[in-house]
């Protein structure tokens, strides 16, 4: 009986992971990233910083210029990266929820009790 039920589980999670698919993220944004491509960039390196004792007020002007245009390019890709883990997470909720709906139909279909393996833990929640 165990070895029916382990090959069951076994057929069953590798027909769930072969129509799997990788996380589509949300298309909210021009920063979300596209289905199986490298999902977002690294954040670029800062500015040098500037010598404040000889700065003058171009040079400020010139820096502080500089530096919005790091700030806007950073928090593009830290967008492209929270839609990426939202997307994730989605993907991984969708995927647990089926197992579980798979294991629920098997087991009551035999008319027999089943207790998972390893406790659960619950899924991240996405980031805000």
């Amino acid at each position: 009986m165990k070895t029916w039920l382990a090959a069951a589980l076994v057929l069953a999670q590798i027909s769930t992971a072969h129509a799997q698919t990788p996380p589509a993220a949300p298309t909210t944004s021009p920063a979300a990233p596209a289905q199986g491509a490298v999902p977002c960039s690294e954040i670029p390196q800062p500015p040098e910083a500037i010598d404040v004792a000889r700065a003058t007020p171009t040079t400020m002007s010139h820096a502080s210029d500089q530096q919005a245009a790091w700030r806007a390019q950073a928090a593009l890709v830290i967008e492209c990266r929270r839609l990426y883990y939202n997307a994730a997470i989605d993907r991984f909720n969708e995927v647990n929820r089926a197992w579980s709906a798979q294991l629920d139909a098997f087991c009551a279909r035999r008319n027999i009790r089943c207790a998972p393996r390893e406790q659960q833990q619950p899924a991240p929640t996405p980031a805000q």
